[in-house]
């Protein structure tokens, strides 16, 4: 079964490689789609730069919400991209707790959308989050 086809929530990540490589995609479980990754079994695309850090990671209650956002921060400029992870790595590094759940909870008080929002909703918050990224 595809992301697509998942009836459950699914997970938009951010992943910094080696060479600062940056990947964004799309996951059903992030911890296992994590140790896919780091253990060589991931996307043909990142073996080359494994090991990999996740520097963000949000949730959303199924892929129709959560493929417009990738698809919007793939093409974000690298320096949109580091304004989001910068955001989020204070919170993340503050945080006691560092579980995926966390990370979510901290993701969802920066920026996007709640898990039962709308599209026009989506773009009320795709417009915050390039205000909060400076843009």
């Amino acid at each position: 079964m595809n992301e697509a086809q998942h009836k459950g929530p699914i997970y938009i990540y951010m992943v910094r490689g080696t060479r600062d490589h940056l990947h964004i995609a799309i996951a059903v479980d992030m911890e296992e789609k994590l140790e896919a990754i780091n253990s060589g079994n991931g996307p043909v695309s990142l073996r080359s730069y494994t090991p990999v850090e996740l520097v963000y990671v949000r949730r959303f209650s199924n892929y129709t919400e959560a493929r417009p956002v990738v698809k919007k921060l793939k093409v974000y400029t690298r320096e949109r991209k580091e304004r989001l992870i910068a955001t989020f790595s204070r919170e993340w590094n503050a945080s006691s707790g560092k579980t995926i759940e966390q990370a979510c909870l901290i993701s969802g008080r920066i920026g996007y959308l709640s898990s039962k929002a709308s599209y026009d909703a989506l773009q009320l918050e795709v417009r915050f989050l390039n205000s909060a990224c400076g843009i």
